[in-house]
């Protein structure tokens, strides 16, 4: 059985009498036809992408602590600024 597969019917004993195919099976058969052709083969293009998104979202999650905390540091900064300017 396929893994896109869900709990649709699949091609076998019932047939679908004339009907058109359904979402869940057209899209089960694309992503069928993308699969890696054997064991040898790495993923291709699919892989590659999926690995430089993942390389991205790395990059960016280590950056986005730092530019909170540099946004905390400056709202306290403004603060700051504004109780002494309010105080004179």
């Amino acid at each position: 059985m396929n893994r896109w597969a869900g709990s649709t019917i699949q091609s076998g004993p019932v047939s679908t009498r004339g009907l058109p195919v359904s979402t869940e099976q057209s899209f089960a058969n694309i992503v069928s036809s993308l699969k890696p052709a054997g064991p040898s083969s790495k993923g291709g293009a699919l892989t590659s992408t999926c690995n430089a998104a993942i390389d991205e979202i790395f990059k960016i999650s280590a950056i986005m602590p730092a530019l909170v905390l540099v946004g905390v540091a400056v709202g306290f900064v403004l603060l700051r600024i504004e109780a002494i300017v309010e105080e004179e």
